[in-house]
């Protein structure tokens, strides 16, 4: 399998590309998910204009010299998972690369939502790090993840 990004010159976010990487197999405690559905709104671009200031290219870093990843809010689904606490199917909401799949290291979980503790990203803030797990969140409504998309968080 293979994951692919949209990347951005982090000093010219005109400049973009596709890039496709070889999956990595996963560890134990890790879940990879597919990313379904997301909003790319303003919010966004404030994201990549200050993502070196404010952090943002650090949550889901590029292995590309000066590219990177514009985080984005939505859906995605476990796609495989070597974590006891995390089935496959298993649907989140929460903080994005701009790619179509992602590997979390779920920590702290809780029936409704779970902490990504990937190593990078223990020392981000924790708001950035919660994925919500669909099943038992009270504001996932079936039907309206497009609007959940753009309106939350």
């Amino acid at each position: 399998m293979s994951t692919t990004s949209l990347l951005v010159r982090k000093d010219n976010l005109s400049i973009t590309r596709r890039h496709t990487a070889t999956d990595q197999p996963l560890t134990d405690g890790q879940v990879r998910v597919r990313v379904e559905s997301f909003a790319f709104t303003s919010n966004n671009i404030t994201y990549a204009a200050l993502g070196d200031v404010m952090g943002y290219w650090q949550f889901f870093p590029s292995e590309q010299e000066g590219w990177g990843s514009i985080p984005v809010w939505g859906f995605a689904s476990v796609v495989q998972s070597r974590h006891p606490g995390v089935a496959v199917g298993e649907r989140l909401y929460g903080y994005w690369p701009l790619a179509s799949s992602a590997v979390l290291s779920p920590d702290q979980l809780s029936p409704a939502c779970l902490i990504d503790a990937t190593p990078h990203r223990v020392g981000l803030h924790v708001f950035y790090n919660q994925y919500f797990r669909c099943n038992a969140d009270p504001l996932y409504i079936t039907g309206t993840e497009d609007l959940q998309a753009l309106l939350r968080p």
